[in-house]
């Protein structure tokens, strides 16, 4: 079965009528007359400036350039130069989604459980009342995030009489893909995901719209990779862990987010970065992994997460403890010390225990028994989503966002339970979004 995907007006009928663009969308008020450009005229010279600053003074000028711009953002951001990667850029994080099944009394959510997403308190100014509740209700009580990355998100639709079923999410412009149903023998227990786009495959595709979700799971006693591509729009083959190398049942239940560096596919295990190449052909089975073990051994997969350095280039490993003298949280992160710069040498590669940073949170008070999750990371926005629990019998904790380059910490929940940061996956837009958002104001 194709994917089912929500049709959308040509960009030259104006820039997103769904998503969350479309709160920006300001209707252009003046009409293409007799002496101005017509739009593709105008993409052609924008797309020919130096650089994304220049595009935007461009939609500054007028707002039916900005329309323009909008329009074409995702175009444009793949016909400029990709600008030097050298920092975070912490305003394309938006805050968190989650499968909500209680309230914040505990109690068990009128109407059943549901999809919430979570604003920052910038994006809650620039979204507007509701938080794009809207469109959080085109998906049903079943919808769970399960990955996030470069502005998609993936739900899980999961039916016990039907199997499995994913849809992928653009919530800054409304496109989603329904995934075929993975069904009887092929439906997976439990099980970790990642979703890579075009910004991570070189050579691979130019559309948008692209995009390729990988997915590891045990199968009769082994652990097996699978993979499905937008480009057709199938499941590719089941491929074995290479040598008989496996992951437990329980490893895949507690399994965090993937990060992706050159192409490669990392998450997060006991005592290894477990990485999978996926831009193979796209009707092959994926067994092009490798390990990258680590020092510190055994790792607490909920004290530790995998990140990636703000130019881009190398893995880094992000832990949280308790500083005793300062009785606070403090953030460390290392740096990543492979045997190569490519792939294909990084096996074997081994973890630097040298501190690289370590970044005190004097705002959260701790002592020795304060428990921590580590839950997710923005690759490209740095910033680092945990929850913080008052004692070890704590069942829940307050979820912070805090981001490495401004230095800020800020509160997105209180008391929210541990099972449900399970379900928690955070959101940062990708630069044609922010392109976008920003030829729209």
């Amino acid at each position: 079965m194709p994917p089912v995907r929500r049709a959308r007006a040509h960009p030259a009928a104006g820039p997103y009528t769904d998503g969350w663009l479309s709160r920006r969308h300001r209707r252009a008020s003046d009409d293409v007359g007799s002496g101005t450009l017509p739009d593709d005229v105008l993409f052609g010279i924008f797309s020919r400036v130096p650089g994304a600053a220049d595009v935007l003074r461009c939609a500054a000028t007028c707002r039916r350039w900005g329309r323009v711009v909008a329009a074409r953002a995702a175009a444009l951001c793949r016909a400029l130069p990709p600008p030097p990667r050298a920092r975070y850029l912490p305003h394309l994080a938006l805050g968190f989604f989650h499968h909500q099944t209680k309230d914040d009394t505990g109690r068990c959510v009128r109407g059943g459980p549901r999809l919430r997403f979570v604003p920052t308190a910038s994006a809650s100014r620039l979204l507007g009342s509701g938080g794009g509740a809207r469109l959080l209700a085109l998906f049903d009580e079943a919808a769970r995030p399960v990955a996030s990355r470069n502005g998609r998100v993936v739900l899980e639709l999961r039916r016990a009489s039907v199997g499995l079923t994913f849809s992928v999410w653009n919530p800054m412009t409304g496109d989603v893909s329904v995934l075929p149903t993975l069904s009887g023998k092929d439906s997976p227990g439990d099980y970790g995901c990642a979703i890579l786009t075009g910004d991570d495959l070189d050579n691979v595709s130019t559309s948008p719209e692209f995009f390729r979700l990988l997915l590891v799971y045990n199968r009769r006693g082994s652990t097996v990779l699978r993979r499905y591509s937008s480009e057709t729009r199938r499941w590719g083959p089941e491929g074995e862990m290479p040598g008989g190398a496996g992951i437990s049942s329980r490893t895949l239940r507690q399994l965090g987010p993937a990060v992706v560096h050159r192409g490669v596919a990392y998450w997060h295990t006991r005592d290894a970065a477990l990485g999978v190449r996926v831009d193979g052909a796209p009707e092959a089975a994926p067994v092009d992994v490798c390990s990258l073990p680590y020092k510190m051994v055994p790792c607490r997969l909920d004290e530790h997460v995998l990140a990636v350095s703000a130019d881009g280039t190398t893995l880094r490993f992000v832990r949280v403890g308790i500083s005793t003298g300062k009785r606070c949280l403090a953030v460390s992160l290392l740096t990543s010390q492979l045997l190569g710069p490519d792939h294909v040498s990084t096996t074997g590669g081994m973890w630097d225990d040298t501190i690289d940073e370590h970044i005190l949170l004097h705002e959260i008070k701790a002592t020795a028994t304060t428990t921590y999750k580590l839950l997710w990371f923005g690759e490209k926005s740095g910033t680092l989503i945990f929850a913080v629990g008052e004692d070890a019998s704590s069942t829940s904790g307050d979820v912070f966002a805090f981001n490495l380059t401004a230095r800020s910490l800020e509160k997105l929940a209180d008391g929210m339970s541990y099972g449900a940061c399970r379900n928690l996956c955070g959101y940062e837009m990708d630069r044609a979004a922010l392109l976008a958002w920003l030829a729209l104001r």
